[in-house]
């Protein structure tokens, strides 16, 4: 499944709806959003037809809620995909284990740490990206009942 979002990626760079491989123009991130939630719902529901509850369902389902929240930030203020994703994760990691937690706010720290050491975002937008991931993946967590 992850090879579909990095073509259509390459897809976009190639049409120039992108100009380069982070989309550093805000403006150019809404195409690139609105594909990944289409790709998300399809996710959700052959995941669905799968199984019942999960932790693989609320991580789709937080991915979706964090990728419709970036859209609609980003219209305004460039926010770091990245963070959210890693923080997302550790919010998950955190649900299953403290100790995975841990090791995933390391992952936390350096990605962001790397978006703004290559000038891709500000501290600011590395944190709220941070933040809004972890919040969201927590709340329906325990929306979830985990």
């Amino acid at each position: 499944m992850l090879i579909i979002p990095i073509l259509l990626f390459l897809i976009f760079l190639k049409l120039k709806v992108v100009s380069d491989a982070d989309a550093t123009d805000r403006h150019e991130r809404h195409y690139p959003y609105l594909a990944a939630v289409v790709m998300l719902l399809a996710g959700m529901i052959w995941l669905n037809e799968l199984t019942g509850l999960s932790l693989v369902k609320i991580l789709y389902f937080s991915t979706l809620i964090n990728l419709i929240l970036l859209y609609f930030v980003n219209l305004f203020w460039k926010m770091s995909a990245h963070a959210m994703g890693a923080s997302g994760i550790a919010a998950a990691a955190f649900m299953i284990s403290p100790w995975l937690f841990l090791l995933s706010a390391a992952v936390i720290f350096s990605v962001g740490w790397s978006r703004v050491y290559l000038g891709k975002h500000t501290l600011l937008q590395v944190c709220a990206g941070a933040v809004t991931g972890f919040t969201t993946t927590m709340i329906l967590f325990k929306t979830a009942g985990f």
